[in-house]
């Protein structure tokens, strides 16, 4: 089992992505896993806490400036960014407003094993990804319903109340594993690590594909658009959030680093807090977006590893 979970979590960017083909080919599937999502999102963000460096956070915390700017752009400045491009193309509210809450979300925690591949500043991403891990859930909710006006069919208090509790619990969760843990995952590798983290990824994207295939034979020209949207979101996002990164601090590194959890945003968590009566079209925007969730870590590694090879072969 260890030597499973170790082959998964070394091949992570493409093992990751069974999680969508299987709940893609098993529909029964699927629909069974829909009521673990929330737990299997709980689970998944406790352990991705808990495994976080919060050191080179504690140390980051000394550029108040810097952090305090780079959050501004990222939980404030893009979601409004977003709002403006998107208000003005042919969607209906539905996506608007999921595009909105997506450029708004927290990073996606899974960002932090990408930039140590990529050889980003994984001091900037971990910042990042802890602090606005704890802000989203005041700020998305007031941005979104408040500032902006978006109808989610729901008031921005109740749903500050809802990340607050499924965000607080589970990091409350990740301290409680950290204490218990003394330091004995360090006996374990990462690799293993990674490889539960797949399984716990495959667990939320079989749930999310539920329904896909039935939205896909009915309106297969909306779907295939809505997943083409997506993918723009997420690379547009990265790139914007890179080259305006570049511009103020002339480091490709660091500006990449902004620009990697610019574009890849954790979804998952605003699913499992939106009430029932929610636009269906926000929840299906919400599940094609895991497409390039789970795609994307794979092309980031090819072409990182091109990048990496063509800067070698230079030097």
């Amino acid at each position: 089992m260890i030597k499973i979970f170790e082959s998964l979590g070394r091949n992570a960017s493409i093992t990751i992505i069974f999680g969508l083909v299987l709940g893609l080919m098993l529909q029964p599937l699927a629909t069974k896993f829909k009521p673990l999502l929330l737990p299997a999102v709980w689970c998944l963000l406790a352990f991705s806490m808990y495994r976080l460096d919060y050191n080179s956070f504690l140390n980051f915390l000394k550029k108040r400036i810097r952090l305090i700017s780079l959050i501004i752009w990222l939980l404030l400045i893009c979601p409004i960014l977003m709002w403006c491009i998107a208000s003005n193309l042919p969607i209906n509210n539905g996506i608007l407003i999921a595009m909105v809450m997506t450029a708004g979300s927290s990073p996606l925690i899974g960002a932090a094993a990408i930039g140590k591949f990529l050889k980003l500043d994984n001091t900037i991403i971990l910042a990042l990804i802890v602090s606005s891990t704890i802000l989203a859930p005041i700020t998305l909710p007031f941005i979104a319903i408040e500032f902006l006006n978006l109808s989610l069919g729901v008031e921005a208090v109740d749903l500050v109340f809802r990340l607050g509790i499924l965000i607080g619990s589970a990091g409350l969760a990740a301290i409680c594993m950290r204490y218990l843990d003394k330091g004995q995952s360090r006996n374990i590798s990462e690799h293993m690590l990674d490889g539960i983290t797949v399984v716990l990824f495959w667990l939320c994207g079989v749930a999310l594909m539920d329904g896909v295939v039935k939205k896909f034979l009915e309106d297969p020209i909306n779907t295939l658009m809505l997943i083409f949207l997506s993918f723009c979101v997420y690379i547009g996002l990265m790139v914007i959030g890179t080259f305006c990164a570049y511009f103020f601090w002339r480091d490709w590194r660091s500006a990449a680093s902004l620009g990697l959890t610019s574009g890849c945003r954790n979804l998952a968590v605003i699913i499992v807090v939106l009430p029932k009566n929610v636009d269906p079209e926000i929840m299906l925007y919400f599940a094609l977006a895991q497409f390039p969730i789970y795609l994307m870590p794979a092309l980031l590694n090819f072409i990182g590893k091109r990048v990496i090879k063509l800067s070698n072969n230079i030097q």
